[in-house]
């Protein structure tokens, strides 16, 4: 949780990060302008779907019974969910009625092939892609929409005709530190421990924020548990657990093509190393760079 930091006006609750958060705190954000700062923003991430029944009540009777919240034009509050929500929830039905929503579908699969094909043409109607080159183009962007679309505006400008192949990706596409890590994770994941620390040399080398490579194998190890749990009782489908756990259908194969190496209670204890890495970084008592290397020589 991080709240009005630096005095900004921005408060935010993420459940992903801890569903014990108590609506008494996320309430004290309400109304509570600062000195030097009019406008408000909150940003509540997870709380439908992963916060207690309790919490949730708690914020379904505040809201449902505050007309302040809804009519105050210097605070916006943003609740973000992952996946499916459940639009039985007393929150959902609340917040459906009385604010603004909107649905971001994650493309993948066919649907996201025909989209980079779709967009390539009418950026540059004389230019085609290989799939080679669309795969290794989703992989190196996560699958992220936005960055796909950018890199797209990109390749269609560099290449006047003809077919972009892999060797243009790899050229002209920034690698995202998601496709890195899931290198590292690999690497990790068949024992060669040597590998991945040559991977997180040449990020740090790139000139990557070892925090955020840090939040980044939070994330990643943070998803392999969620999908883990599907794996435990025999559900495969990547689409599947896409929908249930609101990982990207990128990210679910990927991790799919690893988990059989990751035991969950191995994960469980990575998942709390790099939680007490955090700790230890933030309170001063570890060089995070040492930490990340540590990390990787031990788990």
């Amino acid at each position: 949780m991080e709240k009005n930091s630096s005095g900004s006006g921005l408060s935010s609750f993420d459940f992903e990060e801890n569903k014990d958060i108590d609506f008494s705190e996320i309430r004290k954000s309400f109304g509570t302008k600062g000195l030097f700062f009019k406008k408000q923003l909150i940003i509540i991430k997870s709380l439908i779907s992963l916060a207690s029944k309790t919490t949730s009540l708690a914020a379904a009777d505040f809201l449902g019974n505050s007309k302040n919240v809804f009519d105050d034009t210097d605070l916006v509050v943003v609740f973000w969910e992952k996946g499916k929500t459940n639009e039985k929830n007393e929150l959902f039905k609340i917040l459906s009625k009385k604010s603004k929503n909107q649905k971001f579908d994650v493309l993948s699969g066919a649907k996201l092939i025909n989209r980079i094909k779709t967009q390539l043409e009418r950026e540059n109607e004389k230019v085609k892609i290989s799939s080679g080159a669309i795969e290794k183009l989703i992989s190196y962007t996560g699958g992220d929409s936005r960055s796909i679309s950018n890199e797209i505006k990109k390749l269609a400008s560099y290449k006047e005709k003809g077919t972009v192949e892999e060797k243009e990706i790899e050229l002209l596409v920034k690698e995202k530190t998601s496709s890195s890590i899931f290198e590292t994770i690999e690497a990790l994941s068949g024992g060669n421990k040597k590998n991945a620390l040559k991977l997180l040399s040449e990020q740090i080398k790139k000139g990557e924020d070892p925090i955020y490579i840090l939040m980044m194998y939070v994330y990643q190890f943070r998803n392999f548990l969620k999908v883990s749990e599907f794996w435990e009782k025999g559900i495969r489908n990547p689409d599947e657990i896409a929908r249930k756990t609101g990982v990207h259908p990128f990210v679910a194969r990927k991790i799919l093509s690893q988990i059989s190496n990751f035991p969950q209670e191995k994960l469980k204890d990575v998942y709390k190393k790099l939680q007490l890495i955090d700790e230890k970084v933030k309170t001063g008592k570890g060089e995070i760079k040492l930490e990340l290397e540590k990390f990787i020589v031990e788990i």
